[in-house]
């Protein structure tokens, strides 16, 4: 019996620290693979060409990791997503490259399991819906005569994570309640954002350069990620069976105020929507209605002292603070109008030509009304002295007026369809207000090429859509 209990304690000990050398592993890989992208970025910036084989091998061996261990490389990616300000505000160098690489092998890796039946996959009725839909506007965009590189820097800056969604369902990727799971990780790298925004504020005050770790002057995705880490809170506290409540109640309280502290105020609205569509089924309840009720009273005395008092809220609309408005002041005075994001709107919606119907329909075509983030290469109706305010303009401008309806009633459609393969749990109030948020959060900014708030929409939307996914445990 001693040597049966001693022989199955080694095997234990052997485990633990088979996991954790597979652990180290994985970090290990991460950080070298952003190294081989640093050089690859050297390479074409520098022309260092010695650089490029050591690279390529390192590239290589990712690639083999990333099939080996798919959702370690996707969590990789959703870190080094959160994380990106970091190098931005140390070194100057912002991480997008890294990023889309990551994206691509995973998207890839998944593919070639598919490909070589090593993972089943079976195309729903939405998935047919997506691929016509992005096709019927790459043949328009062309019939436009919009060059194929506009095309394909709008689907990088846009949709690029639209490929987690697909290589999570490639991979037959499971949303696990057990282990480390993407909204673990998701909470834990909002958890980071409270010492890095607190540090920010003591050293810069309520500005936009107080935001986290998730790049500079980007307060919106702070909104973003904070109305997230909230809504998981929430439900840590009403919905666990081993409820943490204070714990998570001061995390909760903590990480509503991040965005107040940047100054992005927006986010009383937006944290509210989030979290009455998330929970709109469980009012019912007794505790969570005098929660809501608290909350509520809370949100509208903010709302009273900050965006309605201060005439916040005109702003939205009219225009920005004098400093801007005086930057623009040439572009004010011909238009008549402040660069508010409603006039925005507006604007995108006048040039949508009504004489030409096809125009006023489905737009000017994929590309015309985007940037190209440093390659020089803009759209047609890409301002650089006056970029577009929020995604809808872009999405009018591109889309036309029944494309961008076409492209809300898709989001709904997977919505729904996630909706209706789950029950429940913490992946799908994740999804709920994820969901919300990108679909209102459009007339704010442009939210679809803010990494943050994509990666965690479309990997949310692909774990919910897994057919594999659909074994998860009740909540």
């Amino acid at each position: 019996m001693f040597k049966e209990r001693m022989f199955s304690q080694n095997i234990i000990r052997s485990k633990v620290v088979y996991n954790k050398n597979n652990e180290c592993f994985k970090i290990f890989m991460s950080i070298l693979f952003s190294i081989a992208v640093g050089l690859s970025v050297s390479v074409v910036s520098y022309n260092v060409l010695f650089l490029l084989p050591i690279s390529a091998i390192i590239i290589v061996i990712y690639f083999v990791f990333t099939f080996l261990w798919p959702e370690s490389s996707l969590f990789i990616i959703i870190s080094v997503c959160f994380l990106g300000g970091i190098p931005i505000r140390l070194i100057n160098f912002n991480p997008i490259s890294i990023i889309e690489l990551q994206v691509l092998i995973f998207f890839v890796t998944g593919l070639i399991k598919v490909l070589l039946k090593k993972q089943a996959f079976k195309f729903e009725k939405i998935d047919i819906l997506l691929i016509s839909y992005f096709g019927f506007n790459l043949v328009y965009a062309l019939f436009n005569q919009v060059s194929l590189f506009s095309i394909l820097i709008a689907f990088r800056i846009y949709y690029k994570f639209m490929l987690l969604f697909y290589g999570i369902r490639f991979h037959g990727l499971t949303y696990n309640t057990n282990k480390i799971n993407i909204i673990k990780v998701i909470f834990i790298l909002v958890i980071i954002q409270i010492p890095t925004v607190i540090i920010q504020f003591l050293k810069y005050g309520p500005s936009d350069v107080v935001s986290g770790t998730l790049g500079y002057m980007v307060t919106p995705s702070v909104i973003y990620v904070s109305a997230i880490g909230s809504v998981i809170a929430v439900a840590k506290i009403f919905s666990e069976e081993k409820p943490k409540l204070y714990s998570n109640f001061i995390l909760l309280i903590i990480i509503s105020i991040l965005p107040w502290l940047g100054g992005a105020y927006a986010f009383l609205m937006f944290l509210p929507l989030a979290f009455i569509f998330t929970y709109r089924k469980y009012f019912t309840n007794t505790k969570f209605l005098i929660f809501s009720i608290i909350m509520v009273i809370f949100v509208l005395y903010l709302l009273n002292s900050t965006i309605l008092g201060q005439g916040l809220l005109e702003k939205f609309y009219t225009g920005l603070d004098y400093e801007l408005n005086m930057q623009y002041a040439d572009w004010w005075t011909a238009s008549g109008k402040a660069p508010s994001r409603l006039y925005s709107i507006e604007l995108a919606y006048n040039l949508l030509n009504i004489r030409k119907y096809l125009n006023y329909l489905f737009g000017h075509g994929f590309g015309t009304a985007s940037y190209s983030q440093g390659l020089d290469f803009n759209g047609k109706y890409y301002d650089q002295d006056f970029p577009w305010r929020n995604q809808l303009s872009v999405l009018l401008i591109e889309n036309g007026i029944l494309g961008t309806i076409i492209y809300f009633l898709l989001i709904i459609l997977l919505w729904k369809k996630a909706n209706n393969n789950n029950q429940r749990n913490l992946l799908i109030r994740t999804l709920d207000a994820a969901f919300i948020l990108n679909m209102f959060m459009t007339i704010y900014y442009i939210n679809f090429g803010d990494h943050v708030a994509s990666v965690i929409f479309w990997s949310v939307l692909g774990y919910s859509l897994s057919k594999v996914g659909q074994k998860d445990e009740k909540r």
